[in-house]
Order: structure tokens, then C-alpha cells, then sequence
């Protein structure tokens, strides 16, 4: 038996999360790096929803769906990990 409440309340969840991460990451200044790619915390949705496929089901997938949606739309883009070894120019 599926409890569909669970995934609207994890999309909530996961747009919660998601403004934690982005004022911690901004108040602090951490930035992620490997191998000369910054991994974005994006990625951390994708891995809820890869568990999500297994347990907890509705929860997790909305909970990486949120993390995922909002990180989207606080930047204007889908990232997920960016190459940060080539200068930008500008």
C-alpha cells in the first residue's frame, strides 16, 4: 500500500533542505571539489532518488525532486557537477 501524502510532503522537505544548503554554502564558502569539478549539492537529490527507488519510496523520490527543483531554480540552470579547472571568461 502506497501513501501518495508522503511524496508533497517531501518536494516541501527537499525545498527546505535545499535553502539550508545554499545559505550554509554561502555563509561559510564551502565548495565541494573533485578532481577539478565542483560538485553542486544537487547531486545529493539524485542520490535520494536512486534510494528512493528502493526504500521509502515516495518520501525520498520527493524529497530529491524538491532538493533538485529548487536548486534549479535558485541558479536558472540544472547543474549537478561543473567544471571549475577552465577559467570562465567574462
Amino acid at each position: 500500500m502506497t501513501n501518495y501524502t508522503l511524496f508533497p510532503i517531501g518536494i516541501i522537505t527537499g525545498i527546505f533542505f535545499d535553502a539550508i544548503f545554499g545559505f550554509l554554502d554561502n555563509f561559510r564558502g564551502i565548495e565541494r571539489k573533485f578532481f577539478g569539478k565542483r560538485i553542486h549539492h544537487s547531486i545529493y537529490g539524485l542520490l535520494l532518488i536512486f534510494v528512493g527507488l528502493f526504500i521509502y519510496r515516495e518520501f525520498l523520490i520527493g524529497l530529491g525532486f524538491g532538493i533538485i527543483l529548487s536548486h534549479t531554480a535558485r541558479l536558472k540552470k540544472l547543474l549537478f557537477i561543473e567544471d571549475v579547472s577552465v577559467k570562465k571568461r567574462e
